[in-house]
């Protein structure tokens, strides 16, 4: 059949604009990035003289190894040269953001500035061949003794709730929705650890064992959530999740105990109270369902082209019809 001119126009616009649609929604699909911002705890701009240290995610490379980020901590008091400090990097944790804890020997001096050097991953100066040069990531003011806490706190009890969460996936997109029930849980601190909130790296231990789940494919190690140095849901609460239908994250269904670990730069840690959670998959509605993944939502601009290119084909056959009654 004869495709009429109009139509063969309007069709090699439309299919252009498709292919330019489609184009851009893969390149926004969740892809790996190459390098990751650098961050670290605490998030204040304070830093207790007896924390023992800090917290340091140095960022990520495609090519990079830990010591090509060459980080420093560098101490600097009014009217002395800045003086490079002792650290002892740590393993990073075996699930979760990988955070390295920077340890140093004694107090430090209340009034003086710690400074964090190292190699900025995502540096536009930089190139695969020539790395860049150290630059200042953080600053802190280092402010009095907090004194050690005595007990971190309690979780409060909680009950599940029907709910949706986020966990990862490989079908083209970063995340998919997945309809479950949830336990969401705050620490209640103790007043001996408050004050240390803003420098505790937290981890969430269901039956004693750290948890972590994180809500995209996108995250590589890297930090997380509303805030860092905590789980995928922000520093000292989390989001834990019956394991539904055919999904694998989250945990059985059953009773289990759900605490917070908190752990300070120079190796002390601090565990909350637990509390006891019966999870179960009764109260979700059609549990394990996928409700929204990449790639299978309505495509209104093909809509579009089907619907105009009828259009034109019907009002070009009525014209043809015209002319054949004259």
């Amino acid at each position: 059949m004869l495709v009429p001119l109009p139509l063969r126009i309007f069709l090699s616009f439309s299919l252009a604009s498709t292919s330019f649609v489609a184009f851009v929604e893969r390149a926004a699909a969740c892809s790996p990035t190459i390098c990751g911002v650098a961050t670290a705890l605490p998030t204040t701009e304070s830093l207790p003289a007896d924390a023992g240290g800090v917290f340091v995610y140095p960022g990520r490379h495609h090519t990079w190894s830990f010591e090509d980020f060459a980080l420093e901590l560098r101490l600097v008091e009014a009217g002395t040269s800045p003086i490079v400090l002792s650290v002892t990097w740590s393993e990073p944790p075996s699930i979760g953001p990988a955070f390295v804890a920077g340890s140093v020997d004694g107090a430090l001096p209340v009034g003086a500035q710690l400074e964090l050097w190292g190699r900025a991953a995502c540096d536009p100066e930089g190139a695969d061949d020539a790395l860049p040069a150290p630059t200042v990531l953080r600053t802190w003011s280092i402010v009095a003794p907090l004194g050690a806490p005595t007990a971190l706190g309690t979780v409060p009890p909680v009950s599940i709730v029907r709910s949706s969460v986020h966990i990862p996936t490989g079908a083209g997109s970063c995340s998919i929705e997945h309809e479950t029930t949830v336990a969401n849980v705050t620490l209640a601190f103790d007043a001996s650890a408050e004050p240390w909130a803003s420098t505790f790296r937290f981890e969430t231990l269901v039956d004693g064992a750290p948890y972590f789940e994180p809500t995209s494919i996108a995250w590589f190690g890297g930090p997380v959530g509303p805030e860092p140095g905590g789980s995928s849901y922000g520093r000292g609460v989390d989001t834990v999740f019956t394991r539904c239908g055919d999904s694998t994250s989250g945990v059985v269904a059953g009773d289990h105990t759900i605490a917070f670990r908190a752990f300070l730069p120079d190796g002390r840690s601090f565990t909350s109270s637990p509390t006891t959670v019966e999870f179960s998959c009764e109260a979700a509605t059609e549990p394990g369902r996928c409700s929204s993944v990449a790639g299978s939502r309505p495509r209104p601009e093909l809509s579009l082209v089907v619907v105009v290119a009828a259009s034109i084909l019907v009002r070009t056959r009525r014209r043809r019809d015209r002319v054949g009654t004259r």
